[in-house]
This record gives structure tokens, sequence and C-alpha cells, in this order.
């Protein structure tokens, strides 16, 4: 099977195992360097992430309302327990993003070594 032409950061070759139809595995593949750099720049300002800091923000508000008086501890309890739920449903969200994100990762492994699934 063909190896990858591409070089690692320490200089050695890539040992990735490439298809008959590329040169490179698609960490050092020059026509999907743009690709590449989109989903890198992607990291923390995806929508979950803008999310979870409008959800701080709206905590940090309730918090400050019931400081003041002007929200009662037992309704900001109730919404405490709300953004709970949330949360459980953020984590479980991200989960299953890693996971699906993973399992693409490992099909192009297996393709890149020519492992069928």
């Amino acid at each position: 099977m063909p190896q990858c032409g591409g070089t690692k950061r320490d200089g050695s070759r890539c040992v990735a195992v490439v298809d008959t139809t590329s040169s490179y595995c698609y960490h050092h593949d020059p026509t999907l360097a743009e690709k590449r750099r989109r989903v890198a720049a992607r990291g923390g300002k995806s929508a979950a992430n803008q999310e979870i800091r409008t959800t701080k923000d709206q905590i940090r508000d309730i918090i400050a309302k019931v400081y003041r008086g002007q929200v009662d501890r037992n309704d900001a309890t109730a919404i405490f327990a709300g953004y709970r739920v949330l949360l459980d449903y953020i984590r479980l969200e991200r989960a299953v993003k890693v996971e699906d994100e993973l399992a693409f990762e490992l099909e192009e492994i297996k393709r890149e070594r020519g492992i069928s699934s």
C-alpha cells in the first residue's frame, strides 16, 4: 500500500497509508488545506458555545436579581432547576457530537489504510 508523501512536524515521513487516488493523507493533502483550516477555525465559535455564554449571562443576571430582591428565591430555585436540565442536555449533545466526529475520523483512517468497514 502506498504511504503518505507528507512530512510530520518532527521532520519524519508520515506513515499513513493512502489509497491509489492520492499521494497524501487527509492531514497532508494540499488540496484539503482550506477544509482543514475551516474546521480548525470553528473551534470555540460554535452555536453551542454561544448558547453556553448566553446561559451564563442569564444565570448571573438571575443571581444579581435575587441578591437585589427583584426575584424571589423560590422562583430562582425553579429557574436554576431548568438550567440544570439544559446543562444535562448540553452534555449529551456534546457527547454525541464528539462520538460522531470520532466515527468520521475513524472511517477516514480506515479509508486511508485500505481497511473496509
